[in-house]
């Protein structure tokens, strides 16, 4: 059974998430910082009158942040988790892609957070991509980082 899936670039990396666990695809254009929040956490941004926590997914692999520009928008995965929804920034988007649900194992050497964020590696039409999950990447005060 096939599912469609969300293609994206992520510090140098394809990635996917299933489609149906994302709300939308935005541009940001303004993300207002929260003082005290843990480092992962960018602020917090509005879309259609939400307030969404926008997360660095970047700080949360611990890698260095991308270089952009205060004012240049910056693309995310909007996701509800619970009650609240959140922005996860990525570098790029690509497309939304059918997937044939089969997933292979993630061989070593991607890293170990990469590894706890990865459910497995998926085979696309422009080469593998990371199949990621959205929960690490919200619950990272709740996990012990490695």
């Amino acid at each position: 059974m096939s599912e469609p899936i969300f293609i994206a670039e992520l510090a140098g990396r394809r990635i996917a998430f299933a489609a149906r666990r994302l709300e939308s695809i935005v541009e940001i254009s303004k993300i207002t910082p929260v003082p005290r929040s843990p480092d992962h956490i960018e602020g917090l941004t509005t879309l259609r009158s939400q307030t969404l926590t926008v997360i660095n997914c970047r700080r949360v692999l611990g890698v260095e942040d991308a270089d952009v520009s205060g004012d240049e928008p910056r693309q995310a995965a909007v996701v509800k988790h619970g009650m609240h929804q959140y922005a996860l920034l990525l570098d790029d988007v690509e497309d939304v892609v059918e997937w044939d649900g089969e997933t292979k194992d993630v061989l070593g050497g991607v890293g170990a957070a990469w590894e706890r964020v990865a459910n497995g590696v998926v085979e696309t039409e422009g080469g593998p991509a990371l199949l990621l999950d959205v929960e690490p990447f919200i619950e990272v005060g709740l996990q012990p980082v490695q």
